[in-house]
């Protein structure tokens, strides 16, 4: 994050795009065993923001552009699949390079709701789950890509998510697959970067990113081989949180449910990023507060997904951060819905504890 001072995007958004490159590059190589099922460190990150805050000025211009792409050549380096496409495109390219990026700039346009675009999710959904995933062609084949090693990466706005996804893409198993960021600002605006410093500063800083991505080069190719937990103690840390985690509010329960890969993925990568041979206390408690950082802002990207949600959402918007009076609130969303539908949704925001009544006014709780 130090190799990039001057940048506008959140600094969460350089954080969590610098991991999924990790993992990205490390696919299949490194694991850890859980039961029946194995954990590896492949990311799948969906960052979400208004236009022009710097979704993708993290992923594409600054991770992938200086952590993969001058990557050699060779089984280290995963392809970058960009840009607008089918799901029956991208199956044909994983076909050739199953370790491989599916970056998407703008998530709601891979994922459609146009007729020819049916069975996105659903393929995405196995491919998230590195399962085997097949598509049945015109002339009755069905081509398999055994073993994919591939991570989704995508940005998006709430407002293009809400209205382009699925309603039920939240309650099934497509999006809690993902994990979400949402940021509403940028870190800093700086008009001209390339006079906030002298030539000392720029040659000092360019030395910084080569050692950077030196010791990245050295990460993705020595770290090989399963992983696991560097002692009970770390264990128990992990089991802890495990059992008591829970989400806040029930619309959270299908993303509450993956937690724990999440975590687990978090914790792996944090380890790698040491050098550690195991997983440590420390990368547990990374991996937990990462998620848990990702986890505060993910009421307002799931509640949307619903129409009532999507009213109950707007009316929030609406509210702001000021007190505002029920008149107020009614003329302002007069034209989304009725008054006794504001009324409603303001009573069950107050049962909620999500908005406090003061006389005819309310304000939101935490305001």
């Amino acid at each position: 994050m130090k190799c990039w001072p001057l940048e506008e995007p959140p600094k969460s958004f350089l954080l969590f795009s610098g991991l999924a490159m990790l993992g990205a590059c490390l696919g299949r190589k490194v694991w850890m065993e859980m039961g029946v099922h194995r954990t590896y460190p492949l990311l799948n990150l969906l960052l979400i923001a208004p236009s022009g805050v710097g979704k993708s000025t993290a992923l594409r211009d600054i991770a992938i552009q200086h952590l993969i792409a001058p990557l050699p050549d060779g089984p280290i380096k995963p392809t970058v699949l960009a840009g607008k496409t089918t799901h029956q495109a991208a199956h044909q390219d994983l076909m050739v390079t199953p370790h491989a990026i599916i970056l998407a700039s703008e998530l709601a346009n891979l994922f459609s709701k146009e007729k020819f675009m049916e069975g996105a999710i659903p393929f995405f959904t196995d491919l998230m789950d590195l399962a085997p995933v097949r598509i049945r062609t015109k002339t009755g084949g069905s081509p398999v890509v055994e073993r994919p090693e591939c991570c989704v990466l995508g940005c998006s706005t709430k407002e293009w998510l809400s209205d382009m996804l699925p309603q039920n893409s939240g309650e099934g198993g497509f999006l809690p697959r993902f994990l979400i960021l949402k940021e509403d600002y940028k870190a800093q605006r700086i008009a001209d970067p390339s006079r906030m410093m002298t030539a000392n500063q720029q040659a000092e800083l360019q030395v910084l990113r080569d050692r950077t991505f030196r010791d990245f080069l050295h990460i993705i190719t020595a770290a090989e081989g399963r992983m696991d937990f560097e002692d009970f103690d770390t264990s128990d840390v992990y089991a802890y949180w495990y059992h008591t985690f829970k989400p806040e509010t029930g619309a959270l329960a299908p993303f509450a449910a993956r937690a724990g890969a999440h975590v687990l993925r978090l914790a792996l990568l944090s380890a790698i990023s040491r050098f550690r041979p195991s997983i440590g206390i420390e990368d547990v408690r990374c991996g937990i507060a990462l998620y848990g950082y990702s986890q505060k802002r993910l009421t307002e990207v799931v509640v949307p997904m619903s129409p009532a949600g999507k009213l109950m959402n707007k009316l929030l918007e609406t509210l702001g951060q000021e007190e505002r009076t029920v008149i107020s609130l009614r003329r302002a969303m007069r034209n989304h819905c009725s008054g006794q539908d504001v009324d409603r949704m303001l009573a069950d925001l107050e049962r909620n504890r999500e908005i406090t009544r003061t006389n005819d006014s309310y304000r939101r709780t935490n305001a």
